[in-house]
């Protein structure tokens, strides 16, 4: 069995909360070394512990023992997390099972409707987490706007923990963002990534969830970005709308924030803003973390779809880019095809783009030719281990996913 506890240690500008994880087969290095969450902008409440466990819910599945929770959890949570492991086990039977999570104390959820909305963002400065922030504070979304009250920025997940200075820059480079829209900032430091004890790909959304949680005192929702166009899913993938949403524990609501949407179409709305162009941080692979390098490929994709919507230099990048960036990279994988036919698809009809989109299309035909495969529509449902390739399906575009996606479905209690 594994066994979570948690420590709270104050710090001079933050409260450190240890997540204590014994049990025979916890690495070694974890006694030394703990998880931990570092919460700058508040003091967290930890009435409940549903964010911890959902910090390990990977880890336990993957080691397939029960989980007792020395503490309080609600029982909402507890039955999201059941559902929630039905699905990974559903998607990956070969890695995942379903465990038992049992606590000291279960609690029902006695404040439902007790407290107004009040929603919480999480936000790396990308074009998802940029999209969501306006499309809520501007209330776009309808009856599906939140009202947003603050934002989170996490140390230990796209900059490194050791990355001080580069966390500093990506943090002025985001903050008039935060400022033009009047919100509060919290910012959680924490090493559960950089230890690596659950795939990151899969578990990320989890431990979003459990930075998140660490303000449900002060929050009633989540919102947590879809990071891309729903017919670009790569399953099994962390970001999804059906395991996102069974995230919700028992005093925090998260939402999956406008999986509907395309990349294309959100940067047709933040083109709207300068000081959303000149923030937005879309690079993983530069050496530095408050800028985008203008060479992989997501800054040249990044780039592309500013084109798209009629925007030739956006300021997000230092050194300006043209078409021709698009004949330095090569589309690497499936995730990265569908984004990219997405965007040739926007850019369908529109004269003055025709060379741009024949670029593209050169780009997909060589990514077609190399992996043998000329058909447009494909249907990837599984990223191996070593995340080098995607496995296309033989059957017609969306069957296998809509085949599997019902039967997950049908064995979950979607609440």
């Amino acid at each position: 069995m594994l066994t979570v506890s948690v420590v709270t240690r104050p710090l001079p500008d933050s409260v450190r909360v240890e997540l204590l994880l014994t049990g025979p087969s916890v690495p070694e290095r974890l006694s030394a070394d703990p998880v931990f969450f570092e919460l700058h902008g508040a003091s967290p409440d930890l009435v409940l512990l549903d964010g911890m466990v959902q910090a390990i819910v990977h880890f336990a599945m993957t080691r397939r023992e029960p989980v007792h929770v020395s503490g309080r959890v609600s029982q909402r949570a507890l039955r999201n997390l059941r559902d929630y492991q039905t699905f990974w086990h559903l998607m990956r039977p070969e890695r995942y099972s379903v465990v038992d999570i049992t606590a000291d104390e279960i609690v029902s959820d006695w404040w439902e409707g007790r407290r107004p909305e009040s929603a919480v963002a999480a936000y790396s400065g990308g074009v998802d987490s940029t999209f969501t922030l306006i499309r809520h504070h501007h209330k776009l979304a309808g009856i599906g706007s939140f009202p947003l009250d603050a934002v989170m920025l996490v140390q230990g997940f796209d900059v490194r923990l050791n990355d001080a200075a580069g966390f500093d820059r990506l943090r002025a480079r985001l903050q008039p963002v935060i400022s033009e829209l009047g919100l509060p900032l919290y910012i959680v430091r924490t090493n559960i990534k950089e230890i690596d004890i659950q795939d990151w790909g899969e578990s990320f959304a989890a431990l979003l969830a459990c930075c998140l949680n660490l303000t449900s005192h002060r929050h009633s929702i989540a919102l947590l970005s879809s990071d891309g166009f729903d017919e670009s899913y790569i399953m099994p993938w962390g970001g999804n709308g059906i395991s996102v949403p069974l995230l919700t524990s028992g005093r925090m609501r998260l939402v999956f924030d406008a999986p509907e949407v395309g990349r294309t179409e959100k940067i047709a709305l933040l083109s709207g803003s300068r000081t959303a162009r000149r923030a937005l941080r879309v690079c993983w692979e530069g050496a530095d973390a408050g800028a985008n390098c203008g060479c992989c490929e997501k800054c040249v994709r990044t780039y592309v779809n500013f084109r798209a919507v009629g925007v030739a230099d956006p300021e997000c990048f230092d050194t300006p880019l043209s078409d021709d960036a698009l004949d330095t990279v090569e589309i690497k994988n499936a995730r990265e095809e569908s984004f990219m036919r997405e965007v040739a698809r926007a850019m369908m009809g529109k004269a003055e783009l025709s060379d741009l989109a024949s670029k593209i299309e050169h780009q997909l035909a060589r990514y077609d030719a190399l992996r043998g495969n000329p058909r447009i529509s494909r249907l990837v449902v599984e990223i191996p281990s070593d995340r080098s390739a995607a496995v296309s399906t033989d059957e017609p575009a969306g069957y296998g996913l809509l085949t599997k996606t019902t039967a997950i479905l049908k064995s979950l209690r979607l609440r």
